[in-house]
């Protein structure tokens, strides 16, 4: 077997060790389950809206943004925490299932 032969096998053991290598680690990364919580929450954050009235665009895109507001204050919620919303209505056939 010559110089570049013995070279070859080198560079393809080196090659596919390191494959494994990242795999392994690619694999042992955290997984996201299905809130898109890498781990088990640290805190629970529950926002709930009382949709029992139409309301204004006015007062629609005050909500919206007060909630934006307290979803990107990191003093309010801390990485980690789940973010649940729910949606209070008195009409039972008109239920809309927040995301949660």
């Amino acid at each position: 077997m010559n110089q570049a032969t013995k070279l070859r096998y080198g560079i393809s053991i080196g090659f596919i060790l390191s494959i494994l290598v990242l795999a392994t680690y690619f694999d042992n990364q955290p997984k996201q389950d299905q809130n898109l919580c890498t781990g088990k929450p640290d805190g629970n954050v529950v926002i709930l809206i009382d949709h029992s009235q139409s309301v204004t665009k006015t007062t629609h895109q005050a909500i919206q943004d007060r909630i934006v507001s307290i979803v990107s204050d990191d003093s309010k919620i801390k990485a980690n925490d789940r973010v649940s919303l729910f949606l209070m209505t008195d009409d039972l056939e008109h239920l809309v299932a927040a995301v949660a």
